[in-house]
């Protein structure tokens, strides 16, 4: 199976974890077969957690009614800061859950400059200026600053992050470790469109 070939090529015997990256296949007709095979292979010892990639709380809800997982991995960041809002982080912590946070630059948006929005996001402008003061009042840039945001959620257990080269990654582990915790109330968007990449035009 793919899964056995991706071990070969990392040359291991065994993943952390192992994640459904689109949630909602497990609530499709045969889903139950997906979860049991992932049981399996948690049971031979090939994956150490198994979890499920999420877009929002009724899609959490939805899927534990159902399956029980290890690991979530849902978006969060200084704009979306929906599923923090309503304790969901505290809810799958104190279930077990370990909890990876992703999208934590928003799709690359919190690094831009505001005249480089497109035009299908320029209602963020202002959550833009005003988080971008915020990163300058404390001395931070925006890579710190966003990184800081997540590294406040104590129940936050990993940063996601998209690089394209060793030397981004490195940047970003740096920013990390610079990252003093910070909160950004202020600069949390109500409109799901604007936050949810989904609702962007492709």
């Amino acid at each position: 199976m793919n899964f056995e070939a991706s071990l070969l090529r990392l040359g291991r015997q065994s993943v952390h974890g192992l994640l459904v990256h689109h949630g909602g296949d497990l609530l499709l007709p045969g889903g139950e077969r997906l979860y049991a095979t992932l049981r399996q292979w948690q049971e031979k010892g090939r994956v150490g957690k198994i979890g499920v990639s999420v877009y929002d709380r009724a899609e959490i809800d939805a899927l534990f009614e159902r399956f029980a997982f290890d690991l979530v991995q849902l978006p969060l960041n200084v704009f979306d800061q929906r599923l923090l809002r309503d304790g969901t982080p505290t809810t799958l912590q104190r279930a077990g859950v370990e909890i990876h946070a992703r999208s934590v630059f928003l799709q690359g948006v919190l690094l831009m400059e505001t005249s480089q929005l497109p035009v299908h996001l320029l209602e963020l402008e202002p959550y833009l200026d005003a988080f971008k003061a915020i990163a300058s009042e404390r001395k931070m840039s925006p890579l710190v600053a966003a990184l800081a945001f997540v590294k406040n959620i104590p129940e936050i257990a990993v940063a996601l992050v998209g690089v394209i080269s060793p030397r981004q990654l490195q940047g970003c582990i740096d920013a990390y470790t610079l990252a003093a915790p910070t909160r950004f109330p202020n600069c949390a968007v109500a409109n799901e469109s604007l936050v949810d990449p989904r609702c962007w035009p492709h």
